[in-house]
């Protein structure tokens, strides 16, 4: 089997080599390990545990002890245009491209003045690229590895802050074996059952111990640009969470809780600043980080940005683990993971004209 995807780049991409600060580059490794996500994230319905996943990801995409069944390869991007000392989004994008900023190149940046911050190099949106795979073994079934290809383009991205919808892909064509396969979606409705047909019918009923579609898992569609979403998702974060505030006050100053912030929810570490660039972080005890489970996704549908919103819930911190206060000596018991994921729901809900992807009503 031969496959040719076709992706454009629908929002700007952080992806880089060692030093992403000076360089951005769309790299095959990185879509590779992407496409390794969403095999993982699919996979699971088919085979049931982690073990059996891990072995049949291996037989695909190779490992110390198995050659790959495939291999796969870039077109066009060497070629895609690069941007450097931006000066860094104010408003909702913005506030999603937390940590994307690095300090600014001797201030020659005539965008920038010289407090503003600058963005790290990244890779222009509105471009195309091309992904190649062969299958290299008939006696390995790939059919999950092309509905990852799929899924990359309809609610995925690359680079840094890809969860936060920076590096959005949206899959344009797909070539197998000479054959085109695939239209972009022209309305919201298409979109909706171009993503069902590549997600699982029968989802595990477990909570999954690791980032995969199960029933737990919640795909909506809103009206919504990149910029919009950031609006909201800051004024939900801001308006929502009082309680979270002086939770953190009370363990920075008086250094005794027994719960943590609802906001944990979105990722860990969780970082709250007290002036004098005093701050508290909030992480996993066991874990340097706890990536979100909400995945931000902007697609477009006849020139117009629309966002696809993604809950995948997972065990949130592995058996034994704790929600630790760094520095603080304190360590609190993770809130159940049915209760937690609650506070990413609510956001969600704030969408009144939002399409429900899954659970699917029909």
């Amino acid at each position: 089997m031969r496959i040719k995807a076709v992706y454009k780049i629908n929002t700007e991409m952080f992806m880089g080599d060692k030093n992403p600060d000076v360089k951005a580059r769309l790299r095959a490794a990185s879509v590779k390990g992407a496409l390794r996500f969403w095999f993982r994230a699919l996979s699971l319905a088919d085979y049931q545990t982690w073990e059996k996943v891990q072995e049949t990801e291996d037989k695909v995409f190779g490992s110390i002890n198995n050659q790959a069944a495939i291999l796969m390869s870039l077109e066009d991007s060497s070629r895609l245009e690069k941007k450097s000392n931006c000066a860094m989004w104010s408003g909702g994008r913005g506030y999603l491209a937390y940590g994307l900023e690095k300090e600014k190149d001797n201030g020659k940046n005539e965008n920038c003045n010289n407090k503003a911050k600058v963005l790290r190099p990244y890779i222009a949106p509105d471009q195309i690229f091309s992904l190649k795979i062969i299958q290299l073994r008939d006696d390995v079934d790939i059919s999950n590895l092309v509905r990852a290809v799929k899924l990359l383009g309809l609610i995925g991205g690359l680079g840094s802050r890809s969860r936060r919808g920076f590096g959005s892909v949206m899959l344009q064509s797909l070539l197998i074996d000479g054959k085109e396969e695939w239209h972009p979606a022209k309305t919201t409705d298409e979109l909706q059952e171009q993503i069902l047909h590549v997600v699982p019918i029968r989802l595990p009923v477990d909570l999954p111990e690791y980032t995969a579609f199960s029933h737990f898992s919640r795909v909506v569609i809103v009206k919504e640009s990149h910029e919009g979403i950031g609006d909201k998702f800051q004024k939900y974060r801001k308006d929502h969470f009082k309680k979270d505030g002086l939770i953190a006050k009370t363990v920075y100053h008086d250094g005794k809780v027994t719960e943590h912030p609802e906001r944990v929810a979105f990722g860990l570490p969780h970082n709250y600043f007290f002036g004098n660039d005093k701050k508290l972080e909030i992480k996993s005890k066991m874990c340097e980080r706890r990536a979100s489970p909400l995945f931000v996704h902007i697609h477009e549908i006849n020139k117009e940005q629309v966002c696809v919103l993604s809950l995948l819930p997972a065990r949130f911190l592995p058996k034994g683990d704790k929600i630790q206060y760094k520095n603080q000596g304190i360590e609190v018991e993770c809130r159940d993971e049915l209760q937690l994921y609650k506070t990413i729901k609510g956001f969600l809900d704030l969408f009144k004209d939002k399409t429900e992807v899954l659970p699917c009503k029909s």
